[in-house]
């Protein structure tokens, strides 16, 4: 007698090779119609991230402000002192960070925050973009950056209005000295001009030529194209596809175009010292 396990309508068929190709080609094909819309995700969030760290850093340079015056004046930003003159280094800390502080440069800016209780985060890691992507943490398809020297001059990276600038010799002024672009020293407080650039994603790329070959984190290296955050001193961040922003009104009112990172001409009617807007790192502006 013969024995049937199965119902007599039922038939029998097992996993087969095949069947597991063509699971694994429906996976492959999903994986890649879902991959674009993830790394674009992934992007539109660091992106939220970036704009809220830099309008985080304004907010803290405010809030130095208030304790940063004389009188009833407003109140200077780190790196300038009570008075507007440029600022000393801050103190080693308690582990002999100093931070690579350099006085007059956008890095002293960043230690004399580091300080205190003027960052959200309270941490240096609130200094460093979404998109500086090191090795250990990138995707696939994502453009690797080298660490950032915790102890150098280009530690963080954001730009920063250029209030000290430059004498003969390329060097900024030193502590307890005038800043050499008191046109934008000006800007470099409170409430003066609420639409002046104060913080930008930095300039990421080379300048052996003026403009050719600047770019950011949001865009290749050296492709001569920059994206990214812009922070005004009213606190209101957008997100810019070139460096070329209008209404600024640095110096004299004026709405003529003005370039994040070039030098502004000698014979547009502002203060002929005020050079670039925004300087980053070890000064890695264009035309300097």
């Amino acid at each position: 007698m013969r024995c049937c396990i199965h119902p007599p309508n039922c038939s029998s068929h097992a996993f087969g090779l095949a069947d597991a190709v063509v699971v694994l080609a429906a996976c492959a094909i999903v994986i890649a119609l879902l991959s674009p819309s993830l790394a674009q995700n992934r992007t539109v969030a660091r992106m939220m991230q970036n704009n809220t760290q830099t309008r985080g850093i304004h907010q803290g340079l405010f809030i130095f402000a208030q304790g940063n015056k004389r009188g009833g004046g407003d109140g200077y930003f780190p790196g300038l002192n009570s008075r507007g003159l440029i600022a000393e280094a801050p103190p080693a800390q308690e582990d002999g960070q100093h931070f690579g502080a350099v006085p007059g440069t956008a890095s002293n800016d960043v230690a004399w925050l580091l300080t205190g209780d003027f960052i959200p985060a309270g941490s240096a890691e609130y200094f460093i973009n979404p998109m500086h992507v090191v090795a250990e943490k990138a995707q696939p398809g994502e453009t690797i950056r080298a660490p950032l020297d915790p102890d150098g001059p280009a530690n963080f990276s954001y730009a920063f209005l250029d209030y000290a600038g430059l004498d003969e010799d390329g060097n900024p002024p030193p502590p307890g000295a005038e800043p050499l672009a008191p046109g934008r020293a000006t800007e470099w407080r409170e409430t003066i001009n609420t639409q002046a650039a104060v913080i930008s994603d930095r300039n990421t790329g080379a300048n052996t030529e003026v403009g050719s070959r600047i770019s950011s984190y949001w865009t290749e290296p050296n492709s001569g194209r920059w994206h990214g955050a812009v922070t005004r001193n009213d606190s209101s961040t957008s997100f810019e596809e070139t460096p070329v922003l209008d209404d600024l009104k640095y110096g004299v009112v004026d709405p003529a175009e003005d370039h994040l990172f070039e030098n502004d001409p000698v014979d547009d009617g502002r203060d002929p010292t005020a050079n670039a807007l925004l300087i980053s790192g070890p000064r890695d502006v264009i035309g300097r």
